[in-house]
């Protein structure tokens, strides 16, 4: 199995490469699904394609030409009895297992930046949280309850809690300081971003990112800046370290979106942008059933430009200036 595993440390790479390209050009809106071919021309191709579809199956991953033709590229290497092995060896396994996580890992794309589609989260500063706070403080326990689904490194998550705690700033429940923003007593924020990928999910745990022009820190504004202080020490070159009072309101934990919703659901907010369109159609239809689900009623909905709404019937859609978000009828 070693060169088997040398192919796919070869793929992480080229990946991590498809990235790069990415984040340079932009992240293609509309990746074209994969090629599927009824007769396939060897027994290589038919092994590739059992992957494929089990990768779409456990993940719901659409996989692109692009990518598809990297994987054949990379496993050309293998030994076809080897390669069938493996594939009949993943197969048997529970998609939960480290072998899948590691494969699927490397085929995602993890593009995302600070304060992403600002409008659409201006749009629920000033349309979505307050209502939301005003409701809350009715409660004898007042609490925000906010899930960044696909939250790749973690800078949607922290980008929902920073506003949510100027939100809550803005309302009187919470008194900001130079250093932070401290919640009145009784209140309480809970920010949860899950995400596939376990290596993500370690730098959103970290909660450190490097500046630049293609840095998370792209479209922060200045006054927003304040909350991503430079770090200090070995860590301090060319790097901001999310401030603390933001991170003891986030916490991340590993998911699959075609799996089970977080435990407790009733969700005041949900967040989930620029990942269903890596999904195939039937299980994106799962995903977003999901996460409509999960919005509890009066909460929100945040969806990725080019995602279709949820249903009007359940859902209200609310229109900004170049951005919408739905909330969930009461």
């Amino acid at each position: 199995m070693d060169d088997l595993e040398k192919t796919l440390n070869e793929l992480a790479l080229a990946m991590q490469d498809h990235r790069e390209a990415l984040a340079t050009k932009g992240v293609r809106k509309n990746p074209p699904g994969p090629r599927r071919k009824s007769q396939p021309d060897d027994a290589r191709t038919a092994l590739i394609a059992r992957l494929l579809a089990r990768i779409e199956a456990h993940a719901g991953l659409r996989v692109g030409e692009a990518i598809e033709a990297r994987l054949g590229s990379v496993l050309a290497s293998v030994e076809l009895a080897e390669l069938g092995r493996w594939v009949a060896g993943l197969e048997r396994l529970d998609r939960t297992h480290p072998d899948w996580l590691t494969l699927i890992e490397s085929l995602t794309i993890n593009e995302t930046f600070l304060f992403r589609d600002w409008p659409q989260l201006e749009l629920l500063r000033t349309s979505g949280l307050a209502p939301l706070i005003a409701v809350a403080a009715r409660s004898t326990h007042p609490a925000l309850r906010l899930w960044s689904a696909g939250c790749a490194s973690g800078e949607e998550a922290y980008s929902l809690a920073v506003l949510a705690l100027e939100s809550l700033a803005g309302a009187g429940v919470a008194t900001e300081t130079a250093q932070e923003i401290e919640l009145k007593a009784p209140w309480s924020l809970d920010v949860l971003g899950t995400d596939i990928s376990r290596p993500m999910l370690i730098q959103a745990r970290n909660g450190l990112y490097s500046t630049g022009s293609l840095s998370p820190f792209r479209v922060v504004a200045q006054p927003l800046l304040r909350f991503f202080p430079p770090a200090e020490g070995e860590q301090a070159r060319a790097n901001r370290l999310v401030r603390s009072d933001v991170r003891r309101h986030v916490r991340f934990d590993q998911s699959n979106l075609m799996g089970p919703p977080p435990a407790g659901g009733g969700f005041d907010v949900v967040a989930c942008r620029n990942v269903l369109v890596y999904f195939a159609p039937a299980a994106r239809k799962i995903v977003q059933a999901t996460l409509e689900a999960a919005v509890r009623r009066g909460g929100f909905l945040l969806l990725g430009p080019t995602d279709a709404p949820p249903d009007a019937a359940r859902f209200e859609t609310i229109w900004g200036q170049r951005a919408v978000i739905y909330r969930k009828r009461a």
